[in-house]
């Protein structure tokens, strides 16, 4: 068994020459090995496949789960154990509880896509002054690799997944912290399969049933109305509007893998002394190793 992960083998490595934290984890279907599981689909419907050298034999792979979504899952871990008071961590937080919306929620910067950078904390305001326009929210317009102190104590979780100010003042030459951890979920030896669907109408509406009718949106006119477009592909449009069935089809395309995963570490500068620095360093990695730990 591997020697546990301790804050003294934590601090000694970053002492040391070591270049990275390495985990990786084998998985099987929730089903047992070799059943069948469906990993995303990205643009025209398509898998991310692809072919990696492993063990020196080239292994036909499919991404299972991205690094993108990977990093808002353990974003979500971490809210989850901050959530639970199991660990406390710096978070910008913009509330939308006015009285006239009709829906309201916050939102924190373990949520938002750009984090601590994200639109929805940009155009809101802290203590009456747009945030951008606050001490806070300035900090932004002058962070980077080599002085990172003012961001790691507003939101030191944007240093751990990455941060791009692509939207603030500056444009495309916003602040940019590259990823310091990466995961990903792959499956090896993956083997296209098949899919199917169908789908059954309780109200067994067919084609050739009649002619379709729609109502408008209108709270004063509730009437129904005949459509009188051209009636051909009447059953194309009945599945569009939500009505009739869907003939059982077979697709082909269906992948059956065994899943794997991998991360990755990088430096950075924070603090402004020596020992704040290495301190600073020493916080960074346990959010780093925090947020892949299972049972948040």
């Amino acid at each position: 068994m591997s020697n546990p992960l301790t804050l003294d083998v934590i601090r000694n490595a970053l002492t040391s020459r070591a270049a990275a934290f390495r985990r990786c984890t084998p998985f099987q279907p929730t089903g047992g090995p070799g059943d069948k599981v469906v990993p995303p689909t990205y643009e025209g419907g398509k898998y991310a496949t692809e072919t990696r050298h492993i063990d020196r034999r080239e292994v036909p792979c499919v991404l299972m789960d991205s690094v993108q979504s990977q990093a808002n899952r353990m974003e979500q871990a971490l809210l989850d154990a901050h959530r639970d008071g199991l660990i406390e961590l710096p978070l910008v937080t913009t509330r939308f509880d006015h009285a006239d919306l009709e829906k309201r929620f916050t939102v924190k910067s373990l949520d938002a896509p750009h984090r601590v950078a994200d639109a929805l904390f940009r155009d809101n305001l802290l203590d009456g002054v747009m945030f951008r326009q606050s001490e806070k929210g300035r900090i932004l317009d002058y962070a980077d690799p080599r002085n990172a102190t003012g961001l790691f104590g507003l939101n030191p979780v944007a240093l751990v997944f990455g941060l791009w100010d692509s939207t603030g003042p500056r444009g495309g030459l916003g602040t940019k912290f590259q990823r310091a951890l990466v995961s990903e979920m792959v499956g090896l030896d993956a083997v296209a399969g098949v899919k199917t669907s169908s789908r059954i109408d309780p109200a067994q509406i067919m084609l050739g049933a009649g002619p379709l009718h729609h109502r408008k949106v209108s709270l004063s006119s509730p009437a129904m109305h005949r459509d009188r477009r051209n009636t051909r592909g009447r059953a194309r449009r009945q599945v569009q509007r939500g009505t009739g069935g869907m003939a059982p089809a077979i697709t082909a395309g269906q992948v059956s893998p065994m899943p794997a995963s991998s991360a990755d570490d990088a430096p950075l500068r924070a603090g402004r002394t020596h020992h704040a620095h290495k301190f600073a360093r020493l916080v960074y990695a346990c959010v780093r190793l925090g947020a892949c730990q299972p049972g948040h």
